[in-house]
Parts: C-alpha cells; sequence; structure tokens
C-alpha cells in the first residue's frame, strides 16, 4: 500500500472481514507489520475457544479476542500495536443483532473509542429490524458519552449506497441521529452474477470527528471477498521502541579451560571466616569473578519485531506441557520408598543430613540449559559445565549451614519479581501475576533439603517432629526474606517479604503441603482445595448442624488452627 509511504509516522486504523482466520493468520500478519497497522479489527473470523489464542499471536501486538466467538459464522478480535496505551472497554448489555469489541486508545493528546462491529447477513423485517435499529442505537449512545472521539470499524451488512432500501436507510438514519460520517466513499464489495455486476459498500468507518482522518480508502489483499478498509489519523504514531537485553555469550566459551580454573580457585580460603554469611559472599564473588572472565556479560538491542513466529515446534511443546504432568513430575515417588522412609524414621526425630559432592555434583549436572539466571547473575550452564569442580565447595558450604541452622542473608532474597500480563486491561496491576526468577545455587540447595523432607512428609513421622537445629534452618530460612520486581532491564529496591512460601523455589510448595496437610483434621465441614485457594462448605437442611458448622470455623479462626 504505497499511501504508507507518505503517511509513514501517522496512526493508522484498519478493518477486514476475511471470513476464517485460521487458514489466513500468516498472511495476514505480514500485511499488519509491513503496514505497521496500530489497531487492526478482524471480523467474521469463524475460529472459537479451540483454537488457542497463542496460534494468533504477532510479535509487537497485543491480542484482544472475543470470548464468545462462534464456528461457522461470526467471531471478531483485533490487535493493538505493543507501542500504544490501549486497554479493552466492556460495553453495558448483551446485544443479539451485533457483535462489538471495543478498545479505549490513547494517543498524544487525545483518547478515541476505536470499535470493531460485525452484523451477520440476515434481512430486515419485522422484529429483527426493530431490535437491530435500537441495539446499534444503543451502542453508538454508549460511545458517545465516553467523553472522546469515536470511530466505529465494521462489516454491519447495512447497503449504504442504496439509502432508499431498509439496510441503506437504517445506516443513513443511525449517522444523522448520532452526527457520525463515513470516511468510507468507493464500494467495498463488487459481485458479478449471470453477467449482472452489483457494487455495495458494506464496510464501513465511522466517526463523529472526520476531521481528524487525513486520509482513508481500501486495499485489495486478496484475502477474502472484503478490501481492507483504512483511516489514517492526524496523530502521530509511536515509534517501535527497542529493548535493551542483557546476556552472557557461550559461542566463544571454552569448557576445559573453565573446568580448569575452577579446579585452580582457592576455595579453602572461604574456610578461615568464621561467619556464614562471609563465607557465602566470598564463595558466590570468587564463582562470579570466574564466570565473568569465561562468559563475560553483553548488550543487545532488540526490537520486537524480531522475535521469532510461533511456530508448530512451539505448538507441540505448549500441548505437551501440561499442568498435571508437571505436577506429577515434581512429586512423584514411588511406595517403597515411601514405606523405607517411614520404616527408618519411625522412632527418631527428624534432622537434615550432610549432603555429599556426588549429591550436589548430579544436581548440577541435572539444570536446564535454557533457564534463566537469578539476580546473582550465574548462568546455569556455568554451574553445568563446572559440576564436578564446583561440587567439593558448594557441598562443604551447603553442610555448613545445615549443621548450624543458617540460611544464607543474600540467598533469602526471594528473586525477582516479574509481571505476567494474565487478561483484561493491561493497566490494571490486578491483571497481572508474577513469574519469580531463584538464583540457581539457592534452588540446588532446597532441592537436596526437599529430597530429605520428602521421605518426611510421607511417612508423617511424629507430628513432623523436627529437631532444634533443623527448626532453626527452616525458621531461618522464612525470616527476614525480601524481593524485588523487575520491568525489563529495570528493579526496584529489595523489599520484605511479609508471609507466603517463596515462589519459584523447590522448597517453598514442599513446606507449603506441610502446613496446610492437616487442614481436613481440623475442620469438619466439607472442603475443596485447590493450590492455595481452599474454600470450606456446607449444604444441610439441618439448622442446627450449618450453625453448629459455622462455629466450629469461627472457633479455628480465633485459634489460630486455620
Amino acid at each position: 500500500m504505497d499511501v504508507r509511504v507518505k503517511y509513514s509516522s501517522n496512526f493508522l486504523i484498519a478493518h477486514l472481514n476475511i471470513n476464517s482466520y485460521q487458514n489466513k493468520f500468516e498472511e495476514m500478519r505480514e500485511i499488519i507489520q509491513k503496514l505497521r497497522i496500530q489497531v487492526m479489527f478482524i471480523g467474521e473470523t469463524n475460529i472459537d475457544s479451540s483454537y488457542p489464542d497463542a496460534q494468533f499471536a504477532i510479535p509487537g501486538y497485543q491480542l484482544y479476542p472475543r470470548s464468545d466467538r462462534k464456528k461457522g459464522g461470526g467471531g471478531l478480535l483485533a490487535y493493538a500495536s505493543s507501542n500504544v496505551i490501549c486497554k479493552r472497554l466492556k460495553v453495558p448489555g448483551s446485544y443479539k443483532t451485533i457483535e462489538s469489541l471495543v478498545l479505549d486508545v490513547e494517543l498524544k493528546g487525545r483518547r478515541v473509542i476505536v470499535a470493531g462491529l460485525y452484523r451477520p447477513p440476515k434481512l430486515l423485517v419485522s422484529k429483527y429490524q426493530l431490535q437491530l435499529e435500537e441495539e446499534i442505537n444503543h451502542f453508538c449512545n454508549w460511545a458517545s458519552l465516553q467523553g472522546h472521539a469515536f470511530v466505529l470499524l465494521g462489516d454491519l451488512n447495512l447497503e449504504r449506497l442504496r439509502p432508499d432500501k431498509p439496510e441503506g436507510k437504517l445506516l443513513i438514519d443511525t449517522e444523522e441521529t448520532h452526527g457520525l460520517e463515513c470516511v468510507i466513499t468507493e464500494p467495498t464489495r463488487i459481485q458479478t452474477r449471470a453477467g449482472k455486476t452489483t457494487k455495495t459498500l458494506i464496510d464501513v468507518i465511522l466517526t463523529n470527528e472526520a476531521h481528524l482522518f487525513v486520509q482513508s480508502g481500501i486495499y485489495e489483499p486478496g484475502l477474502s471477498d472484503h478490501p481492507l478498509v483504512y483511516g489514517f489519523m492526524q496523530d502521530t504514531a509511536a515509534k517501535v521502541k527497542p529493548r535493551i537485553i542483557k546476556f552472557r555469550p557461550v559461542k566463544n566459551f571454552e569448557e576445559e579451560k573453565f573446568q580448569e580454573h575452577l579446579n585452580s580457585a582457592p576455595w579453602h580460603v572461604g574456610e578461615v571466616f568464621d561467619s556464614v554469611e562471609d563465607r557465602v559472599g566470598f564463595v558466590s564473588t570468587l564463582l562470579t569473578e570466574i564466570v565473568n572472565d569465561h562468559m563475560p556479560f553483553k548488550q543487545m538491542r532488540v526490537r520486537d519485531q524480531d522475535v521469532p513466529i510461533m511456530n508448530s515446534e512451539w505448538k507441540e511443546a505448549i500441548r505437551a506441557r501440561r499442568r498435571p504432568a508437571r505436577r506429577y513430575r515434581r512429586t512423584r515417588i514411588s511406595s517403597v520408598m515411601a514405606i523405607r522412609a517411614a520404616n527408618h524414621y519411625n522412632s527418631q526425630f527428624f534432622s537434615f543430613q550432610s549432603v555429599k559432592p556426588c549429591e550436589v555434583e548430579d544436581r548440577l549436572k541435572k539444570l536446564k540449559l535454557d533457564k534463566a539466571m537469578g539476580w546473582d547473575l550465574i548462568l546455569p550452564r556455568a554451574l553445568i559445565y563446572g559440576a564436578s569442580e564446583l561440587a567439593v565447595p558448594l557441598a562443604n558450604l551447603f553442610n555448613i549451614y545445615i549443621k548450624q541452622g543458617h540460611w544464607p542473608t543474600d540467598w533469602k532474597k526471594a528473586g525477582e519479581w516479574t509481571p505476567v500480563h494474565k487478561k483484561d486491561d493491561q493497566l490494571q496491576k490486578e491483571n497481572y501475576r508474577t513469574v519469580t526468577v531463584q538464583i540457581v545455587i539457592n534452588k540446588i540447595f532446597e532441592q537436596l533439603l526437599s529430597s530429605q523432607i520428602t521421605a518426611l512428609m510421607l511417612a508423617k513421622l511424629r507430628a513432623y517432629s523436627f529437631d532444634d537445629v533443623s527448626n532453626k534452618l527452616m525458621a531461618s530460612y522464612f525470616e527476614n526474606r525480601q524481593a524485588r520486581v523487575k520491568l525489563g532491564n529495570t528493579t526496584s529496591r529489595w523489599r520484605k517479604v511479609i508471609r507466603g512460601c517463596p515462589q519459584g523455589s523447590s522448597l517453598g510448595p514442599l513446606m507449603w503441603n506441610l502446613y496446610q496437610n492437616d487442614l481436613t483434621y481440623v475442620m469438619k465441614s466439607n472442603i475443596s482445595m485447590y493450590a492455595d485457594d481452599h474454600q470450606f462448605f456446607e449444604a444441610s437442611k439441618d439448622v442446627q448442624l450449618i450453625r453448629t458448622r459455622l462455629q466450629e470455623g469461627e472457633y479455628s479462626c480465633s485459634n489460630k488452627l486455620v
């Protein structure tokens, strides 16, 4: 589209009735990225919830799919550039004759309500015509009351070029009633049947402030029997901002030299320190210096468009990573091991045992290369390649912590919380969940301790009778934990974590299970348990029973039993 060159910096909105999107996604993605469309509506997608959103993801764009799209007809979705401040608005009420999707877009100096509409083709007769007119008027009234410029794009299947017919009259009347103007003047559909050619204008862009558009028209992408309708607005589009990423390149990494350096490092010097904190500080500093020598940090500018698209391998990997399978792999243990553990610990208190260098080495070698590094900037790759050389100094360090019942302060920094958008408005913090990245050495220590506690949890030994040193170690693990938020390359200051199990840790889920494992013995009510979202409930016609259950619940809460 040559006109994009002329208006290269202007804000571009567009709509296309694509008539089945699933088989035309790649072509549509190329058009959106090539034309740098800021807001794109796609109508008559014919897709439903059986198609994952990831299948239609476009790098550099936020996808706004409808939740009630129906296979075989209808369906409406939208893309908005990641550089545009945009949120989805919920229209009050529900419509039976039209589908709608509304975005509140913030431009430089103004806000614009941009709405996508679609109406399936149907004759305007009797009650249906009245209902359609009522719903369109209701929608336009609501949009006008938002107090901003209003733009409506879509295929309404209302023939604007024939004002003498019901379809055309309804659209013209709507424009006059709400002060709207159609900036598309060319026919958007040309059909030839039995030698007769008909031209219709059913794909429209209506607005209450037409002066905001400097250019509008139609473009034939060849994806359906409808053209793409577009409009360039006066406002300047924001340029794609590059991201700065930090990484440790491993292209020139020499594993043998790295291992030799680890072997010759003075790990024994750390033993002269009496303080546990000083020992972990020495080991961490020495390891960081060695890693920096062999895998120095670099920075690189990355644009959103450079991110690879979703491919078949990714889709297959996503399908394979099912939550129940992951949960089973984390907690599975054979019945024979459970019986042996129960017999071994049946008559003694539990205490953490010293870890062996071979156990540490085994854990290090099982690390995954593609896992993220923590805030200490030590790559898992470095620990994997140096597993044999690091096994002894790390085992010595871990055993000191077990013996003294002390968890290092730096390791209690719970990690960096990276907000990840869940759904709905991206500008509301409650619509985000956090992903925590822990430092790898701390996770190794947690895994070694977790493997010992697992036997205890399964055997139910003497009401979880940890000895004093083990209790001290676990208390130290939870006390004075800290965390910080990471947005891109920017991090907040460390702040104290008041309560809760550390996310992303190996011990956290296990300690949570120990904490809430006896909940069903305390409460006699029915209980629904899902992760950390538990609900107590009771259903009965016996009022006295309900009263008793409420009193029991109140007593348990008052006495800190739950």
